[in-house]
């Protein structure tokens, strides 16, 4: 699949029954390099694969479309960084942790130190995450703010202001 946690069509089929069981319906942003692949060209009852195009078909850019999301699960995309800003779960899947940083490096050093939510290393503890916060726990939230002013120095909703100060449109 090119996916983290899930090796086989077959092991996100398992996941897509596991999402029904709990009314849950995850909506996955492919990765453009992924996106042809056989394995999305199938269909999963509650996993809705959305591509790049189906974006672009609907006018909806990509942050526009993460703020309606309920929680998010990433690998180390710095998407997840932004989604900090909605103060909703996170879940890091890390199965792959190690390797990705010998082949690819990470920043800084202890990236992983400042991935501030679930850490899963596999579908039964990706799964147990996604059971807690549909039960409505966010267990990360008080790290998650300890951390947010690393990355954002402003969180007020007024950057776009700031920016137009900054180059005198106002």
């Amino acid at each position: 699949t090119g996916l983290p946690i899930f090796e086989t069509k077959n092991s996100l089929q398992q996941f897509s029954y596991f999402l029904k069981a709990r009314s849950v319906l995850l909506v996955f942003k492919l990765h453009h390099l992924q996106a042809e692949l056989p394995v999305f060209q199938t269909h999963f009852d509650n996993i809705l694969l959305v591509r790049d195009k189906d974006l672009l078909d609907m006018g909806v850019q990509l942050y526009q479309f993460i703020s309606m999301a309920d929680a998010m699960i990433s690998d180390y995309s710095s998407i997840s960084i932004d989604f900090m800003l909605k103060d909703k779960p996170i879940i890091f899947t890390l199965d792959d942790y190690q390797e990705y940083e010998k082949s690819r490096g990470l920043f800084p050093k202890n990236a992983i130190d400042y991935m501030k939510g679930y850490h899963v290393y596999n579908q039964k503890e990706l799964e147990e995450s996604i059971s807690e916060i549909i039960d409505g726990a966010d267990k990360y939230k008080e790290e998650r703010h300890a951390v947010l002013k690393d990355y954002h120095k402003f969180t007020d909703g007024n950057s776009a202001r700031r920016v137009m100060d900054a180059v005198e449109l106002l």
